[in-house]
């Protein structure tokens, strides 16, 4: 039986019993990574919801996605929450 020599340039995932938590592997690099310059925009203070293209297209801005979102939920009356349990037959 023979064995086979890992060589140094050898790129494949170790296992995790050879990887410390904290270590970063050699193939996910963050050389030229850059901060996201929006996160301190949206910090805990925004919900992003992405819209299907026909449906972003029919509004002009967040502003009018808003408007008609608050005029759907208007007239919607509360509503007792059902149980689980369908209602018993009669009969």
């Amino acid at each position: 039986m023979t064995s086979k020599k890992a060589r140094s340039d050898d790129t494949r995932p170790r296992p995790a019993t050879c990887v410390r938590e904290d270590d970063l592997l050699p193939q996910y690099s963050l050389k030229g990574a850059k901060r996201n310059p929006y996160a301190a925009r949206l910090a805990g203070t925004a919900t992003i919801v992405r819209l299907e293209p026909d449906v972003a297209a029919a509004f002009p801005d967040a502003a009018a996605v808003n408007a008609a979102l608050r005029g759907l939920m208007r007239p919607l009356p509360k509503q007792p929450r059902r149980s689980a349990r369908p209602a018993p037959r009669k009969g």
